[in-house]
C-alpha cells in the first residue's frame, strides 16, 4: 500500500505502519494478516492471554494488518451507547466511555497497533449486525431498544427474521438518493464522526465502509465522502474503500470501486477468498490486471484486463 500526501498526527506524509520509512518514502508493502476476531477492539481480554499477546504473536511472525469491523456482537462486547437505566434503553446520543476511550477498547486498540507497525482496515458497518438471528434485536439501533425513535417515526422494524443477504432492514439504506432517513441518518452520522474524530489521528489505519455489502452504492459513496471530507477538514489523509460481497471479479459492483478513483484509494477483494486453487489466483489476477499506472489514475483501461478464462487450468 503506498501513501502520500496530507501530514499525519505524526507528522509524516501518508499512510504509516508495517515497515513504511520516512516522510517523502514510498514504500511498497505486502500486508499479511490473521485474527481470531474481526473485531478485535471490542475484546480486550481475547484468549488465552488477551488482546496485546495477540498483537505480540501477529508482529512475531511478520503480520502487519488486522481487520476492525465496529461491532459490538460477541459475547462481552460493549455496544457504544450508554443504556438509561431507569427505562433500559439506550440514548444514541450518549456515548459509552468503555466503547471508545483510550485505556479502555477502540482508542486502546488503535495505540497498540501503531506501537507494533500493525496497519489496521476499520470496516465501519457490517450488515450482519442487523439481521436475523438475534442481532437486530439486541441493537441499540432498534427502536425498541433506545429512547431516541420509534419503529413509526423511524420506519425500522422491530424484527428481522431473515439473514444478511436478504436485505429486510433499510438500516443500510437511510442515506441521499435512497430512503433519505434522516430520522436514524443523523444518529448514524454522528456514530461514524465519533470514529473519525479518533482515528484521523493515527495515521496507520485504512477504511472500509461496510463489511461484504451488496448494498447500493449510493449508501457506499456517501459514507466515503464524509471520511474525505472530514480527513480534508483536519489536513489528515484518509484511504477509504468498499467491501463489495461479490465473489466475481467481473460483478458490476466492483465498477464502482474501479471507476472512482477520487474517492476510493484501494480495491477491496477479500470475497476472492471463497475461491480455491487456480482459481483464486485467476481472479485475483483478473483484479489486478485494470489498476493502472499513476500517471493513469482513473482510466478504466479494460483493453488492458487478462480475462480470466485464459488464466483457468484447461
Amino acid at each position: 500500500m503506498l501513501g502520500t500526501g496530507s501530514r499525519s498526527r505524526a507528522g509524516r506524509s501518508g499512510l504509516r505502519g508495517a515497515g513504511t520509512r520516512g516522510a517523502g518514502t514510498a514504500v511498497v508493502v505486502l500486508l499479511l494478516g490473521g485474527s481470531d476476531e474481526d473485531n478485535l477492539f471490542n475484546h480486550p481480554e481475547l484468549p488465552p492471554n488477551g488482546l496485546e499477546a495477540h498483537l505480540d504473536r501477529l508482529q512475531s511472525v511478520g503480520g502487519n494488518y488486522v481487520r476492525n469491523t465496529m461491532s459490538s456482537r460477541d459475547e462481552g462486547n460493549v455496544f457504544p451507547f450508554q443504556g438509561v437505566v431507569r427505562e433500559g434503553l439506550y440514548d444514541l446520543t450518549l456515548w459509552n466511555p468503555e466503547y471508545w476511550e483510550r485505556f479502555e477498547r477502540f482508542e486502546r486498540f488503535l495505540e497498540m497497533t501503531l506501537a507494533r507497525d500493525i496497519i489496521v482496515q476499520i470496516e465501519l458497518w457490517d450488515r450482519f449486525d442487523f439481521a436475523g438471528g438475534g442481532r437486530w434485536a439486541a441493537s441499540p439501533y432498534n427502536p425498541r431498544n433506545n429512547v431516541n425513535y420509534t419503529p413509526e417515526t423511524s420506519g425500522l422494524p422491530v424484527v428481522v427474521n431473515s439473514p444478511a443477504p436478504e436485505r429486510e432492514n433499510p438500516f443500510l439504506r437511510t442515506t441521499p438518493g435512497l430512503d433519505d432517513n434522516q430520522e436514524v441518518l443523523q444518529y448514524q452520522r454522528t456514530f461514524v464522526e465519533k470514529v473519525l474524530s479518533i482515528s484521523l489521528h493515527y495515521p496507520h489505519v485504512l477504511y472500509t465502509i461496510s463489511n461484504e455489502t451488496d448494498e447500493s452504492p449510493l449508501w457506499s459513496g456517501y459514507w466515503a465522502d464524509l471520511i474525505l471530507e472530514t480527513a480534508e477538514e483536519l489536513g489528515q489523509p484518509a484511504y477509504v474503500t468498499e467491501m463489495w460481497a461479490a465473489r466475481d471479479p467481473e460483478d458490476p459492483l466492483y465498477d464502482h470501486t474501479y471507476d472512482h478513483p477520487e474517492r476510493y484509494a484501494y480495491v477491496e477483494i477479500s470475497q476472492n477468498n471463497h475461491q480455491i486453487a487456480q482459481t483464486h489466483w485467476a481472479y485475483a489476477m483478473e483484479h489486478r490486471s485494470p489498476l493502472p499506472p499513476r500517471k493513469r489514475r482513473g482510466l478504466r483501461a479494460r483493453r488492458d484486463r487478462v480475462p480470466v478464462r485464459r488464466l483457468l487450468p484447461r
